[in-house]
């Protein structure tokens, strides 16, 4: 990761919401992050705030085969979140189906 790469990215997030926004979930002020986005050079404490917000954004990219791989060792397809979701709610209904007493309270000791 170079300090272009996160530039991009936080530019991009920016477009689509705000400076303000993303400022403050880098945990740094606009107009650090508007100079920083405008080519300044950070300071080394920014820039591991930035690598650590551009660590935090750029993760589904980067191990979406793993995650396709674990999908389907659990025997469900790769998809969207929401279908994901929708599987999984599934699998546990189905699940607490066949066990009654799965689901519910507690068992009594």
């Amino acid at each position: 990761m170079n300090t272009d790469e996160i530039r991009t990215a936080i530019q991009a997030h920016i477009d689509r919401t705000s400076l303000r926004q993303v400022a403050r979930e880098i945990g740094m002020s606009p107009s650090g992050l508007d100079k920083f986005v405008a080519g300044s050079k950070p300071y080394p404490k920014t820039l591991r705030k930035l690598k650590g917000w551009y660590r935090r954004h750029s993760g589904p990219g980067e191990y979406e085969a793993e995650l396709d791989a674990l999908l389907a060792r659990l025997g469900l397809a790769p998809g969207t979140r929401e279908e994901l979701r929708a599987q999984l709610s599934a699998q546990i209904v189905a699940a607490l189906g066949s066990n009654p007493g799965a689901g519910g309270a507690p068992a009594s000791r």
